[in-house]
């Protein structure tokens, strides 16, 4: 614990000037929601464990994980609660407020990609009893808002740096505190792992944003506020793992408590007395504020559960249990039933979403670690040298930006040794950690540069010279990144459009025709096998149409259709499928092909050589075969390309190169049953 000075207090929470200049700010939200619906959903957990129960809670229908079975309950409702606010108020603004003009300008901005249609073919004069006419539109809107919090929470961060990053120690920075937050911004705005993480709506993302603001707060002084905005974050997105996070704001927290405010020491180094009884007070009284906290949000979090499950339960509760396994006597370990990866996993990802500057940030708080060290080591001697001359005792002050930035630095670390260690890793698991990776990896490269004297020896000549050399480094990351970011649209924004263009297919051609023959009273149904998991969520899909799966080589258990009764008791009793919890397969969840209208699969390009990729690619998709062998005649609706990666040179799987690409891709198809 570092005891504070009222010097270095104020130097936390003094801001004359925005770190981020005004006009940057604004174009920093204003790309992050012009981008929103550009990136992929790169996770099939984004779309069944949220924007389909999202869609059941406004429509009525969506597919159902066992997460969201009564007997199960691992999934939180009350995560979903602000993003169902906010759908009614875009529901009710798109089908009251808006003319179509408006809606014609909302639909081609946000679409990934509108190419030939226009809104007015998706959205015909409103409606007053059709509650589902603008959903898709919602859905881009939803996302939208979800960039634009993320944007806010960066320029708090960046707003809240501390002066400079070398004020770490002793000596000073040739940065100022608006060069730090620049180039953090630079990081932040091109990275493509904040491209993708910024509009996914998965609790590992809410909870990124969470600790950004929980961060600023902290950089600030504001201890209470910060820890307010962990708990949030730990217990209102159902994801109580990110405690690991806020494990040095906590220590800190208390050890600020315990040797007491910052007015209770002097600028000139007189201490005021404080007693061991009211020290205990001062720590005995956070503790009560933060339960106090913790009470107020998970009674709130587990009263909304109770609405829905229909029961006293935690479903915070029963995920930590699952994950951990504790209680459990069956010897089978959750953790690895959906995939179990080495740390290269990790490591590959933070590479390819951050390149060098992963390697930087990672560095970042052992080098700081050893200046530090180095220059208490100087400025003892310089101590003792001062005393002896003059006869008196010398003292020195420790920036408090050394405890600041050292304990915001050190969540990250504390992150990567919990998930790293982990058996089954996702690449979304390292979202929380992303903007330390920004901040951590321009404070190395400050700090690093300071510490070899590289603008001592040419300051004289010329003018911050330690920010051009950082400029020269972070802009050819920042290009690295964009093409990486350029390569997610391009190669794999596939399903999004089919399944767009399937709605606008569907919206503009009379139901009635799509009905099967055979039952007219029967939904439309759209069939997919082994690309269940690109599924892009059922806002994709217009009224009367539903989702469905046919039986692929994937032998995982495949969510079901919500009942009306949701996650209470009550729908165990009309479901027709069943639930477990080990992913074994349930064989009820598949139709015959005969009873699908549309079908959607990843076939290969017969118009060009795959590479000789052999394996996969000479395998027929499944649902392939089965309209071959369908009595019925299925003709190809539209065709979209989606990256090749076991035919794709690496330097072209990875990165987007407009004037040299050399890559081959698949066709993400949609089929339309002949009859209909």
């Amino acid at each position: 614990c570092m005891h504070q000075t009222k010097y270095t207090h104020m130097a936390m929470n003094k801001q004359q000037q925005p770190n981020l200049p005004t006009f940057l700010a604004i174009l920093h939200i204003a790309i992050r929601i012009s981008i929103a619906n550009s990136p992929p959903i790169t996770d099939c957990d984004e779309v069944f464990n949220y924007w389909e129960p999202l869609h059941y809670l406004l429509y009525g229908y969506g597919m159902q994980t066992w997460e969201y079975a009564p007997q199960f309950a691992l999934r939180t409702y009350a995560y979903l609660l602000p993003m169902y606010i906010l759908s009614r108020v875009y529901q009710f603004l798109l089908q009251h407020c808006c003319p179509p003009f408006l809606l014609s300008v909302l639909y081609n901005v946000m679409m990934t990609n509108p190419g030939k249609y226009n809104a007015e073919d998706y959205y015909p004069p409103p409606s007053p009893h059709d509650d589902q006419q603008h959903k898709l539109l919602v859905f881009y809107l939803l996302r939208s808002t979800l960039s634009l919090v993320t944007a806010i929470s960066e320029i708090r961060l960046l707003q809240s740096l501390p002066t400079s990053s070398s004020s770490i120690s002793s000596s000073s920075s040739s940065l100022s505190s608006s060069s730090i937050a620049l180039f953090t911004w630079i990081c932040l705005l091109t990275s493509s792992g904040m491209y993708h993480a910024a509009p996914a709506y998965l609790p590992s993302a809410t909870v990124m944003v969470l600790f950004m603001n929980s961060l600023a707060e902290q950089l600030r002084g504001r201890l209470d506020t910060a820890i307010l905005w962990g708990i949030v974050a730990c217990l209102m997105t159902g994801w109580p793992f990110c405690g690991i996070l806020f494990v040095p704001l906590g220590v800190y927290a208390i050890c600020r408590a315990y040797h007491g405010d910052d007015d209770a020491t002097t600028i000139t180094g007189t201490t005021t007395t404080t007693t061991m009884t009211s020290k205990v007070v001062s720590v005995v009284g956070l503790l009560k504020r933060v339960i106090g906290y913790i009470l107020i949000i998970q009674g709130f979090v587990m009263s909304v559960d109770y609405v829905h499950y229909g029961k006293i339960v935690s479903p915070t509760w029963n995920i930590f249990v699952y994950n951990t396994g504790w209680g459990r006597e069956d010897g089978i370990n959750r953790d690895e039933l959906y995939g179990v990866d080495d740390v290269l996993y990790y490591v590959k990802n933070l590479v390819l979403n951050w390149n060098v500057l992963a390697l930087c940030s990672v560095c970042s708080l052992p080098l700081l670690l050893v200046q530090g060290l180095v220059e208490r080591i100087g400025n003892k001697r310089m101590t003792s040298t001062v005393a002896a001359t003059a006869g008196t005792t010398a003292t020195t002050t420790t920036t408090s930006l050394s405890s600041s930035m050292l304990i915001a630095l050190l969540p990250m670390y504390l992150w990567m040794a919990t998930v790293f260690s982990r058996p089954h890793k996702e690449e979304r698991f390292l979202f929380p950690i992303y903007p330390l990776i920004a901040v951590g990896a321009v404070i190395f490269l400050d700090t690093f540069l300071s510490w070899c004297g590289m603008s001592a020896m040419i300051a004289t000549r010329i003018k911050n010279v330690q920010s051009h050399l950082i400029l020269m480094i972070l802009l050819p990351c920042a290009l690295i990144s964009m093409s990486r970011s350029m390569l997610l649209t391009d190669g794999y924004t596939a399903p999004l459009r089919v399944y767009a263009h399937l709605h606008h297919h569907i919206s503009t051609t009379k139901n009635d025709a799509h009905r099967h023959p055979n039952d007219p009273i029967m939904d439309i149904l759209v069939c997919t096998g082994g690309e269940w998991h690109r599924f892009p969520s059922s806002f994709y899909l217009p009224k009367n149409v539903r989702l469905a799966f046919v039986k692929s080589s994937f032998d995982g258990q495949l969510p079901q259709p919500f009942t009306r009764h949701g996650s209470r008791v009550e729908s165990l009793s009309v479901q027709k499928g069943k639930f477990n919890d080990l992913n074994e397969e349930e064989m009820d969840r598949y139709v015959d092909i005969q009873e699908c209208s549309y079908a959607i699969e990843l076939v290969a390009n017969e118009n060009h050589d795959n590479g000789g990729g052999g394996g996969d690619e000479d395998v027929e998709p499944e649902i392939v075969t089965y309209m071959q062998h369908d009595e019925a005649h299925w003709e190809t609706l539209v065709q979209v390309d989606f990256l090749n990666v076991d035919a794709t040179s690496f330097v072209h799987r990875v990165l987007y190169l407009p004037l040299f690409r050399r890559a081959n891709y698949k066709k993400y198809t949609l089929y339309k049953r002949g009859n209909l």
